[in-house]
């Protein structure tokens, strides 16, 4: 997983996007991330299953990073009030400055 420093607003859109973004490059770092998050908000896996009306397993199978629907993992994330973001991970040429000189 790796964090991102994002500007405070996404051109003229009227929401706020967080300081710091988690991204995951993987279904395993998703799953951690989705673990995490419902952690955080003190929400149990039955809880989240019967919000989204499927069996606990599932759950405990997205957060391991297993084959799930999409509809399962955006439906929980809205449940925990989260979404997808396509964001680039490329440096830019500032931050691939700062990551050479660090080297030397």
């Amino acid at each position: 997983m790796r964090n991102f420093e994002l500007s405070p607003k996404l051109g003229k859109s009227s929401f706020a996007i967080p300081n710091k973004m988690r991204a995951a490059f993987s279904p395993r770092d998703l799953g951690k991330l989705f673990r995490q998050t419902r952690k955080a908000l003190g929400r149990s896996q039955a809880e989240v299953a019967g919000a989204l009306n499927v069996r606990r397993q599932t759950i405990a199978e997205l957060e391991r990073g297993a084959n799930v629907g999409m509809h399962v993992l955006l439906n929980g994330l809205a449940y925990l009030g989260k979404g997808v973001a396509i964001v680039d991970t490329r440096p830019t040429a500032e931050e691939f400055r700062a990551m050479i000189e660090d080297e030397e």
